[in-house]
Parts: C-alpha cells; sequence; structure tokens
C-alpha cells in the first residue's frame, strides 16, 4: 500500500517538522515564533504530540515516525469518510437506500 496523495505544500512541511524533530531544542524556540500565517502553525499541537510519543530522534527515523503517523490520520479519516456508518443507525439507512434502488431484504 502506498502514501497517500498529499498536498504539493505539505512536503515543506514535513521536511521542516522533519528537522525540528531531530535537533534538540530547536522545536521550542520555533513554536514560540510561529505566527497564524507559517505553514507549521496548523501543526503545532500534532508536532508537540510526536515529541512527548517519540522525543528527539534521528532524521531518517523522524520521517519515518512523520510518514507512519500520516498514514495513521489516513486511516482515521477514511474509517470516518462512510456514507453509511458502520452502526445500528448506518446499516438500518443503507437497507432503507437499497429497498428504494428496488433491492429486496432476504
Amino acid at each position: 500500500m502506498g502514501l497517500a496523495i498529499l498536498p504539493g505544500r505539505l512536503k515543506q512541511d514535513i521536511e521542516r517538522i522533519t528537522t525540528l524533530l531531530s535537533e534538540q531544542g530547536q522545536w521550542g524556540e520555533a513554536r514560540d515564533q510561529l505566527k497564524e500565517t507559517d505553514s507549521l502553525y496548523p501543526h503545532r499541537v500534532w508536532v508537540d504530540q510526536l515529541l512527548d510519543q517519540y522525543g528527539i530522534m534521528a532524521a531518517d527515523k523522524a520521517r519515518q515516525v512523520i510518514l507512519h503517523e500520516i498514514g495513521n490520520k489516513f486511516v482515521t479519516i477514511l474509517g470516518q469518510a462512510g456514507v453509511f456508518k458502520h452502526d445500528e443507525l448506518g446499516r438500518e439507512a443503507f437497507c432503507r437506500f437499497a429497498m428504494a434502488c428496488g433491492y429486496e431484504q432476504k
């Protein structure tokens, strides 16, 4: 399974986050200087979580962790993207839809 297609603007963000996770102390300074217009601003809580969970690491390991965690985010998003949820209400709604399309329930 390959990587999902990410917007091109995130390529630079991934590289910057990789650098920040792999250089001791730099994130604290960078975070304090972030402005709302900075592309990393929306990711600041996530970077904090990554540092809490994994700590400072080598650049190659940081990139691996980031790609793995992006994959986890996509799994969560795709799990919530269904038109009919995997619960009782979702199954009932799907059955109503299928019957409206001419299918019979057995």
